[in-house]
């Protein structure tokens, strides 16, 4: 009797487990015996095909509040898409170090800013994802200012296809405190469902 083949897909890392196990029995069982346990256990998590997650990785995930998945996944918060548009430096700096203390304690989002600063030193500072949209005044002198909003258009519907954010919040320049305490109940929550807001 001919037993059908299994027509499911190949596991993942199949030719890495049977390069590993081919490699493991190449070499002599003494010098097996004398390896460090952590570089066995390694050996035989790649020989058996299955990904492992070492208990140093999952004690820095839980630490940073990384939740996983039942199959060792991990589940980052949502990216909440920031727009820090016509802020001084001051208020960029007040706003990002705000935002990112907030986002640390509260582990419910990953800010991800979108400046029209050419300085990007406070965003490297705090450790900030951060994107760059040009400002009107930097467009109008090298461009048609007359195509400015179809620009800024276009590239925020880039940012947004690329970072696929669960909402998009606005600081605005006049009152950053207000916007501010505005927005954090927002990025606070747990839910995922994308919107757009600004707060003036």
């Amino acid at each position: 009797m001919t037993v059908p083949r299994s027509t499911s897909a190949p596991r993942p890392r199949t030719w890495l487990a049977a390069l590993v196990r081919r490699a493991v029995r190449a070499v002599p069982p003494p010098i097996r015996r004398a390896a460090p346990m952590g570089l066995r256990r390694r050996a035989r998590a790649l020989a058996s095909g299955a990904p492992r997650r070492s208990s140093t990785t999952a004690r820095r995930e839980a630490a940073r509040g990384l939740a996983t998945t039942g199959d060792g996944a991990t589940q980052h918060p949502p990216v909440d898409l920031l727009l820090l548009i016509g802020l001084t430096p001051q208020q960029r700096e007040a706003c990002v170090r705000e935002l990112v203390a907030l986002s640390d304690a509260a582990r419910t989002f990953r800010p991800v800013f979108v400046t029209d600063a050419t300085d990007f030193t406070v965003f490297r500072r705090h450790g900030a994802a951060f994107d760059h949209i040009p400002s009107r005044a930097e467009w109008d002198a090298r461009f048609d200012p007359q195509a400015w909003p179809a620009y800024a258009s276009r590239r925020m519907q880039t940012l947004a296809a690329h970072h696929q954010p669960r909402q998009v919040l606005s600081i605005s320049a006049d009152d950053p405190r207000r916007s501010l305490d505005l927005l954090t109940p927002l990025l606070l929550r747990s839910e995922r469902r994308q919107s757009t807001r600004s707060a003036g």
